[in-house]
């Protein structure tokens, strides 16, 4: 019983060293390997982050939908999209209606003033925030397509987890070994 208790603290201190080289695509000792004696290299697409990059700097939103974030790629191109079409109406309103020989004591006057004030603003504050909505999608990108690859890792490395085992041999011997799991 005291060999077994153990062997599982052994395996138990042994499996986060063990896991790591699996998912990092390190290949497998021929011991470990099985009849099939493949390596234990992740088999998944990885997404570029410099092609997310270059996508997202040619269309908004397409760096995300490159790498499968599609409702990332629907925000940024929404949010940049209609917030600069919206500051360009804005500015192309207030650039119809200008106020060209007004006299400023009248009060007519100093009302349409400020209805061109308060349009400008709003165009600026629109094309502000299609611009960090461009940003937005740049930087992010990238770093969609390292999310995307760290998920799909974890996901290859759950399925073929590497899982330390105990038991006893029938003579009484107390064993550790690791297991692999395919799924």
């Amino acid at each position: 019983m005291r060999a077994r208790a153990l062997a599982l603290v052994v395996a138990t201190a042994l499996a986060p060293a063990v896991r790591p080289c699996a998912a990092q695509g390190v290949p497998r000792d021929s011991s470990l390997a099985g009849s099939a004696g493949q390596d234990s290299a992740p088999h998944f697409r990885r997404k570029n982050p410099v092609v997310a990059l270059a996508l997202a700097w040619v269309c908004p939103g397409l760096g995300h939908d490159y790498t499968g974030e599609h409702g990332r790629a629907t925000v940024v191109r929404l949010g940049s999209g209609t917030s600069i079409v919206g500051a360009f109406t804005f500015w192309s309103q207030s650039y119809n209606n200008t106020v060209g020989s007004c006299d400023p004591g009248d009060s007519h006057c100093r009302a349409a003033l400020r209805r061109e004030h308060r349009r400008e603003s709003a165009a600026a504050a629109l094309f502000i925030t299609g611009v960090g909505f461009l940003a937005y999608g740049l930087v992010d990108a990238p770093l969609s397509a390292q999310r995307v690859n760290a998920r799909r890792a974890r996901a290859w490395a759950r399925q073929h987890a590497l899982t330390p085992t105990t038991g006893t041999t029938p003579s009484g011997a107390a064993y550790l070994g690791v297991s692999h799991r395919f799924r």
